[in-house]
């Protein structure tokens, strides 16, 4: 009769290694962690807000967005305005020294935001710009080098996003 009990164990262990693709406790993949932590490394939140710009100056653009013109114009504002342009987007997500270049420029600019608010603000545009209905939009405004370069710098800040969410909910579970 114990062995039902530690084989049933067993059977439950293995399938749960089965069955999740980061074994039977949910790890992140170390080496998708690096790739795009040195991505976000980088870009920063200049080149964001440069390409974010860019969008919206298509009058195309702002026109196919309708109401939604305005929250993205606010998200851009937010992102361009925030922390300095010379710092990386994993610098946002607070686990990496900042550049020399981005904290002499803290000491002449007035930093208007956090991190998070930074971030949560590149996800609003990119929720609002890369919509399936926009693509073929922005597309034709851009040209496909700057839609490419919109993607990863987009794609990128979306999963440093991603990224916080996981950490802090695995954090939460730790304890």
């Amino acid at each position: 009769m114990s062995a039902v009990p530690s084989c049933r164990g067993v059977v439950i262990a293995i399938a749960l290694t089965i069955l999740s693709p980061h074994g039977a406790y949910a790890q992140p993949a170390a080496g998708t962690d690096a790739r795009l932590l040195a991505l976000a490394d980088s870009i920063t939140v200049g080149d964001y807000c440069r390409i974010a710009q860019r969008v919206m100056a298509a009058p195309s653009v702002r026109l196919a967005l309708a109401s939604d013109s305005g929250v993205v114009q606010v998200s851009v504002a937010q992102i361009c305005d925030g922390p300095p342009a010379a710092l990386s987007l994993r610098a946002l997500r607070g686990d990496a020294p900042v550049s020399l270049k981005a904290i002499a420029r803290l000491g002449t600019r007035a930093y208007g935001g956090t991190g998070s608010a930074t971030l949560a603000a590149m996800d609003e545009f990119r929720l609002r710009t890369r919509s399936a209905a926009l693509r073929p939009v922005v597309r034709d405004a851009l040209g496909d080098t700057a839609v490419r370069e919109l993607s990863r710098i987009t794609e990128t800040a979306n999963g440093i996003l991603d990224m916080q969410a996981r950490d802090a909910a695995l954090t939460r579970l730790a304890r």
